[in-house]
């Protein structure tokens, strides 16, 4: 969604700004999940340094259950953002200016184009980003995870893929891991299923 807003923000701006956006997706996920290492660094990191401005104490970004799921739930949106960005933006430069122009002269506001105009022209694109960003989320997870936590705290920062990951090539039990595999290939098919009777339902194809 926050791709969806901004590529709506920055449809007419300078090209600079969009090549600004889309440079996280240019970087690897070991860099980038150094880079965030650098960033959640309780002593010495940048969030540390404006926390203690006010006079507060960084928490443990990956040491914490909880903050854990946020911190690396940072790391994908950051990677995945950009070409999240890019598509959101090639979409709404799509649609119909005539139409927008006339809405401009009945005197509709920004919001009312937004939510009258362009979500509905470009609900097509905004599945498809949804579906890769679930799909690639679940991909991209494991890198930062087997860099940074390895599943900790206490498994707080696992999934299935890196389940998958750990009984097969830490544990050594293929069966486990086979019987993980195949449950993540059930619940793709379930997600697949669902995009198919549910959103295409609400989405809007010119043809």
């Amino acid at each position: 969604m926050y791709s969806y807003i901004l590529a709506y923000v920055l449809k007419y701006g300078k090209n600079l700004y969009k090549v600004f956006f889309f440079m996280p997706s240019l970087f690897s996920l070991s860099v980038a999940s150094i880079l965030f290492l650098w960033i959640y660094n309780p002593l010495a990191g940048p969030i540390d340094a404006i926390l203690q401005i006010f006079g507060l104490d960084s928490p443990r970004w990956l040491k914490e259950p909880i903050l854990v799921i946020f911190s690396i739930s940072m790391i994908i949106a950051w990677k995945v953002f950009g070409y999240n960005f890019i598509l959101m933006l090639a979409a709404m430069m799509s649609v119909s200016k005539e139409m927008i122009e006339a809405a401009r002269l009945e005197g509709a506001s920004d919001w009312v184009i937004l939510r009258k105009i362009i979500i509905p022209q470009t609900s097509s694109s905004a599945i498809y980003v949804f579906v890769i960003t679930v799909v690639f989320g679940l991909q991209y997870v494991m890198i930062p995870v087997n860099i940074l936590t390895q599943g900790g705290p206490n498994q707080g920062s696992a999934n299935l893929v890196y389940v998958i990951y750990q009984y097969a090539f830490v544990f050594y039990q293929v069966g486990k891991s086979a019987a993980y595999a195949v449950l993540t290939m059930l619940l793709f098919v379930i997600f697949a299923w669902w995009r198919n009777k549910v959103l295409d339902k609400k989405v809007y194809y010119e043809n």
